[in-house]
């Protein structure tokens, strides 16, 4: 009798254990791109890719331009994220792979601002955007949480 008290007991407690893994929240990553602050349609259009030295990887982009990182993520320590969106490539060298594991969820907003520059996107100061006159174009990648914190950036200058 104990026994078969003990096998349900467990049997019970693996079931609700298997049962809250099923419905955890999910973190997300919704991918935007916007060319001089106007939206471009992302879905079979863009492609995320994580390339360390050799090896390259993809991330899938769904319906609702939310962003499926690959599974071997974990594999190295940095990357080069590269966006895709039909003629357009942004780059962005050395990423830390903790930025890519998310521990909430995120939009990644990628972007080219081409001259002259909206200050409201916070890339340039005001005072860095009257000072450069060699920079025509700025590609950026914004990591903004949904949920708590600063996020961070990343931007490229492209000269003429």
């Amino acid at each position: 009798m104990f026994r078969i008290y003990w096998v349900l007991l467990i049997s019970t407690i693996v079931s609700l254990c298997s049962f809250c893994l099923h419905f955890q929240t999910v973190k997300t990553i919704k991918v935007a791109y916007y060319i001089d602050n106007i939206e471009q349609h992302v879905y079979k259009n863009s492609r995320v890719l994580f390339v360390n030295n050799l090896d390259t990887l993809e991330g899938e982009i769904d319906s609702v331009n939310q962003l499926n990182l690959p599974h071997a993520i974990s594999n190295y320590n940095f990357y080069e994220i590269v966006f895709l969106h039909k003629s357009d490539t942004l780059s962005f060298k050395k990423i830390d792979a903790r930025y890519l594991k998310s521990d909430q969820n995120y939009e990644w907003r990628f972007g080219i601002d081409n001259r002259p520059f909206d200050n409201l996107l916070g890339i340039l100061s005001y005072e860095e955007y009257l000072k450069d006159t060699v920079t025509q174009k700025l590609n950026y990648w914004q990591l903004n949480p949904l949920e708590k914190g600063d996020g961070g950036q990343f931007y490229n200058k492209i000269g003429k």
